[in-house]
């Protein structure tokens, strides 16, 4: 197993990414500050709450926000529920999308078994919800849920026109931003948010954190009791030296964000450049450069997968990857389930290389002829490729 991992290029980044150097030289230094922040009445608690402060008030300046505004979180998923939950303890509506992540639409089907009105918004097939559908839908105090960058496909929704028509409905707006550090402005998604979800460990940070920014107008009930850490919002100890990987990995990100965008433009046509003959096979959807979605007539990404120990990819996003059926995300754009079976996703980080998306496209037009040989029935009359901006 460790020798595959040596082997492996790892092309998965959507579903987490290394640890970056400077991250865990921050997150080494804040272990040492073992104090309790929430204990300042001696010299160790105030250090680690001084510290905890300056992160704090780092990530705010990140996202032009008031450091008030900042709730450390488990996860990100852990902040969509608070948002979600603690919004709407007292107000009628959810709605969201049909592309969400899990950490959305599980829970508006859990408030829905509770009584609360949900309503889930479907998508075009390029994944773009549509604006006149969304508005109609909109009461006085809904609270939309809706995501930056879709983590499967990498589409990115029109925040700015949904934010002014929340504001025309008197409705909230809360953005999962977790696949956003380092690819989107993060100033424009909380300008055009009431409440935005981060976490670490899509940008080079580490898993078991998150944050929630709540725009000083929202108020929300906490859903975890007991203590009165994050102004109230959070109970629970904050993880110090979570926080500053956190903090750390999203300026890093932030830093290097158009250098990136321009890097995984490259990736992207290298990529798929390397598919040119392969014939029948089409990407899911256009965003971020970062985040490519491919669909083969003809073959089980599960299969394809199997058949490439060589590269580290996904047949869909990681949170449903155990349940081995067709992405929610893909039904949703009208792609029906044996395309849907056939789709492989592909993303990039920092360190990713050309050679390593060339090797990506390589192995893929690989493992589709062979196995389309063993079993050409599955295989629709022969369709050139999809035509793709490259």
């Amino acid at each position: 197993m460790q020798e595959n991992l040596l082997l492996a290029r790892y092309l998965d980044h959507a579903a987490t990414t290394p640890l970056q150097p400077a991250v865990v030289d921050a997150m080494r230094e804040a272990l040492l500050e073992f104090g309790n922040p929430g204990s300042s009445t001696h010299a160790f608690g105030a250090a680690a709450a001084a510290l905890l402060d300056e992160y704090r008030q780092r990530f705010a300046a990140l996202l032009g926000v008031a450091a008030g505004e900042i709730v450390f979180t488990g996860s990100a998923t852990e902040a969509n529920n608070l948002a979600l939950r603690g919004w709407l303890y007292r107000r009628g509506q959810l709605l969201s999308v049909a592309t969400e992540h899990s950490a959305v639409l599980e829970v508006a089907e859990s408030l829905r078994t509770e009584g609360y009105d949900c309503q889930i918004v479907p998508v075009d097939a390029q994944g773009h919800l549509d604006a006149e559908s969304f508005a109609r839908a909109l009461q006085p105090h809904t609270l939309a849920s809706v995501m930056a960058v879709n983590n499967e496909t990498g589409v990115v929704q029109d925040l700015a026109g949904l934010y002014a028509r929340c504001q025309a409905h008197s409705a909230g707006l809360h953005v999962d931003a977790a696949q956003a550090l380092g690819k989107l402005d993060p100033l424009v998604l909380c300008q055009h948010s009431d409440m935005t979800t981060f976490n670490a460990h899509k940008c080079g940070g580490p898993k078991g954190i998150g944050a929630l920014r709540v725009r000083a107008s929202v108020r929300l009930r906490s859903i975890i009791d007991g203590g009165g850490q994050e102004r109230g919002r959070r109970a629970g100890t904050e993880a110090l030296h979570q926080v500053a990987g956190l903090v750390v990995a999203a300026e890093q990100a932030e830093a290097r964000r158009h250098e990136l965008w321009q890097h995984a433009q490259h990736l992207r046509a290298a990529l798929l450049h390397e598919l040119a003959d392969v014939g029948a096979w089409r990407v899911h959807g256009e965003g971020v450069p970062h985040i490519v979605n491919l669909g083969f007539d003809g073959v089980q990404g599960e299969s394809l997968i199997l058949g490439m120990p060589e590269i580290a990819v996904s047949s869909g996003s990681a949170c449903a990857s155990q349940r081995f059926e067709a992405s929610h995300v893909l039904s949703a754009m009208g792609v029906d389930a044996l395309a849907a079976q056939g789709a492989v996703r592909v993303s990039f980080g920092v360190d990713t290389t050309l050679d390593e998306a060339r090797l990506a496209g390589q192995c893929l037009a690989r493992e589709v002829r062979r196995l389309r040989a063993l079993s050409p029935p599955l295989l629709p009359p022969v369709q050139s490729a999809h035509p793709i901006d490259t």
